[in-house]
């Protein structure tokens, strides 16, 4: 008979804690994301430019940073239309210009990375070389990568993520879908108005 017991509310306990693991946290619970650092694999002066230059003439020098956010000769135009929509501020750095916080923070990582810092000043390594390379040089694929390396380290995305969506569908007429009352679990407020979808 006891040991029924004890059965069941171990069962019960293993349900329980299978449930809390499955609720899924609301972003205004995770980090809020206040900077993001693109640092790419070279240094900012004329030297460390002309040596990455050299490297890349012989096949040995690749940034992937580098190939995603800059054409032949200047930023893409889509990567700054880009990042002037974000709605966090992108800094994009050489390993030289770091401040010791961010170096701190990189210290015996590989470059070229992403580094975001959360409002509390806390510093987070977002992406590696071998993930910028999937990007393929493409900034639409890094935007999405990237929302989703935010989201896995703990960073809040949904500001992020609608960002994203407006982007994909810039015509968006909110005379075209209904509004209802829902509650938002990051609003202390009673309700507020969100979009349904």
């Amino acid at each position: 008979m006891f040991g029924e017991v004890v059965e069941e509310e171990g069962e019960r306990m293993m349900m329980m804690e299978e449930e809390q693991e499955q609720q899924v946290v609301p972003d205004c619970r995770k980090r809020k994301l206040a900077e993001l650092f693109v640092i790419y694999d070279a240094d900012g002066t004329v030297a460390g430019e002309l040596l990455y230059l050299v490297k890349k003439w012989f096949g040995r020098g690749h940034c992937a940073a580098c190939v995603i956010t800059h054409g032949p000769k200047r930023e893409k135009p889509e990567f700054t239309d880009w990042k002037q929509r974000l709605g966090v501020v992108l800094h994009n750095i050489h390993r030289d210009e770091m401040d010791i916080d961010l170096y701190n923070a990189t210290r015996r990582r590989p470059f070229p990375c992403v580094v975001g810092r959360a409002d509390s000043g806390e510093y987070v390594y977002v992406m590696a070389p071998e993930e910028l390379d999937k990007c393929d040089g493409q900034v639409d694929q890094f935007e999405t990568r990237l929302v989703e390396k935010l989201g896995d380290v703990g960073f809040a995305t949904e500001t992020l993520r609608e960002q994203q969506h407006r982007t994909v569908s810039s015509a968006f007429d909110l005379t075209h879908h209904q509004v209802s009352l829902k509650q938002d679990p990051c609003d202390s407020s009673p309700a507020c108005l969100v979009p349904d979808e």
